[in-house]
């Protein structure tokens, strides 16, 4: 019974901390944002971009931590800088007629999908979390933990575009507005900051 208890609190110390690493603002919650103005479908499919890129770190740093943790992110700052001014660009010229979108809504999906998964293997910040927080806390807590946070990051990647969904249902016009500016300046403030950060570090 002992284990089975720890089990179940590691499974929810993950839950708690998976839903306070996946529900603050930041790169990916702008674009799953931007990207459920299209559909809920297109929404989720971005945050399991995101979900599989941190899947990817995760084993990464387990079977291979040495060898990660010597490698230089001075790269990963220019290229995820530059991929998140493209993304910029690109909520900033995107049509969020939901209309549109379902004529090509496979394409789109793959595209939801590889875009999300791009900026969350050039993300820096991303790495330098599995390299740090993500090893500590699976050897702290073990892989039930793990389990735990995965499973709140994938109810949030379902939440979160169904409330954006929600939201534009109620008032188009409104939704597509805030989030298109949310989402905009939220990447180009982290471009800008990985950018600035990446000329530091070679400085």
């Amino acid at each position: 019974m002992g284990g089975l208890q720890l089990i179940l609190s590691s499974f929810i110390y993950g839950l708690i901390y998976g839903f306070s690493l996946a529900v603050p603002p930041g790169p990916m919650n702008a674009l799953i944002a931007s990207r459920s103005l299209k559909s809920f479908r297109e929404g989720v499919f971005t945050g399991l971009g995101a979900l599989s890129a941190d899947f990817i770190f995760m084993v990464m740093t387990y079977l291979a931590y040495s060898l990660i943790k010597s490698l230089s992110l001075a790269p990963f700052y220019f290229l995820g800088s530059i991929y998140m001014f493209i993304l910029v660009y690109l909520i900033y010229r995107s049509d969020a007629d939901s209309a549109n979108a379902r004529n090509d809504i496979g394409r789109g999906l793959i595209f939801s999908y590889v875009s999300a998964l791009l900026l969350g293997l050039s993300n820096p910040y991303q790495i330098l979390w599995w390299l740090t927080a993500g090893i500590s806390f699976l050897s702290l807590f073990g892989p039930s933990s793990i389990i735990g946070l995965f499973t709140a990051i994938l109810i949030w990647i379902h939440v979160f575009p169904y409330t954006i969904r929600l939201g534009y249902n109620v008032n188009a016009g409104k939704t597509v507005l805030i989030v298109k500016v949310f989402s905009a300046s939220i990447l180009f403030i982290f471009a800008s900051y990985l950018l600035y950060s990446g000329i530091y570090s070679i400085i």
